[in-house]
């Protein structure tokens, strides 16, 4: 066996099928397919190109708005604080969110920066 199916003398044509054996390699097609061919390539490669912008265009558009989204809440946490601050009787100022870095490691350490590190109180 050298690779063709061997059932294609049986069910094609004697001369069809020795002209596909040695015609194989030099397949010339008419013009208009070869146009129809490159205008259905030419499609394909528009239609991705479209697919990609819009998938761009709608990443942009959700990034904007998680970025508003971060920033409303940003701007609640920021006012919420300056209301405890005016609450507690203490001068409101400009709130920014502490790096979890700078964050005191619990209560006695907020007390310590706040009186100065003095214990008892005094």
């Amino acid at each position: 066996m050298n690779g063709v199916d061997d059932s294609a003398p049986r069910l094609t044509p004697p001369s069809l099928v020795a002209r596909i054996r040695t015609a194989a390699g030099d397949i010339l097609l008419p013009d208009d397919i070869v146009r129809a061919m490159q205008m259905q390539a030419s499609a394909e490669r528009r239609k991705r190109a479209q697919i990609l912008d819009s998938e761009g265009a709608r990443q942009a558009e959700v990034n904007i708005a998680e970025g508003r989204r971060q920033a409303a809440v940003l701007a609640s946490e920021a006012a919420m604080l300056e209301k405890v601050n005016i609450a507690k009787g203490t001068e409101p100022t400009r709130a920014r969110a502490l790096p979890v870095d700078e964050r005191p490691a619990d209560a006695r350490l907020q007390h310590q920066a706040v009186d100065g590190g003095r214990r008892g109180g005094r």
